[in-house]
């Protein structure tokens, strides 16, 4: 017997130049996913997300959102009713994101990560990710040669720049541990995963599938 009514439709919105397939170990959870748009020039987050609503075609959705994808899923709460929005390893404030990440409000450091350079030398930096594993990095450098970089700069704009807007649904929120991302010390209210990197939806699927059993009841 499904965990989830029939009712309740779960959408999962993958992280950053990542796509669907960081659910692929959560498919019977999490069936249906929303992939990324290329970015109009200047799109605010809140027009995109207008664009992004249009892919979710079944009421009453549960929203899962992994990293960035978290942040867009509580904008898309915002246009369209959500039965729940579940975060993994994402934010839910502005207080929530490290100060390394605040700094590039005003330093855009970021705008040097360009051209093909960053997928060949993701073996050095994925380990931030929790990434070591030859396939998975492998996998990530897939995800990664998918995105321009014009979303990619985009992306990390508009995350360093983000605003939680009011809540206006339930809100679970699970983050690991050893998140060196979004470092577990700046986060409040959320279910741990002991020694949970960014990337466990994928690596640690069996225990967050575990917890999201509990969380979609």
């Amino acid at each position: 017997m499904s965990v989830v009514p029939p009712s309740s439709p779960i959408y999962g919105i993958p992280g950053l130049g990542t796509d669907t397939r960081v659910f692929s170990r959560l498919q019977k959870i999490c069936p249906l996913g929303i992939e990324w748009l290329e970015p109009f020039p200047k799109e605010k987050l809140s027009d995109y997300a207008v664009r992004m609503a249009e892919y979710i075609t079944q009421p009453n959705p549960t929203l899962i959102g992994v990293s960035f994808g978290g942040i867009l899923a509580q904008e898309i709460a915002q246009l369209i009713p959500v039965r729940k929005i579940i975060l993994i390893s994402s934010i839910k404030a502005a207080e929530e994101l490290p100060q390394r990440l605040q700094l590039m409000r005003t330093l855009p450091l970021y705008q040097l990560s360009r051209g093909s350079w960053r997928i060949r030398t993701l073996p050095y930096w994925g380990k931030l990710f929790g990434i070591h594993d030859p396939k998975e990095l492998l996998l990530i450098q897939d995800m990664f040669r998918k995105h321009s970089d014009t979303y990619r700069m985009w992306a990390i704009k508009e995350l360093v720049n983000w605003r939680p807007p009011s809540p206006t649904t339930s809100l679970i929120h699970i983050h690991g541990t050893s998140d060196r991302v979004f470092p577990i010390q700046r986060i409040q209210d959320c279910i741990r995963i002991r020694n949970g990197d960014h990337f466990m939806v994928y690596r640690r699927a069996r225990e967050v599938e575990e917890i999201l059993e509990t969380c979609l009841v």
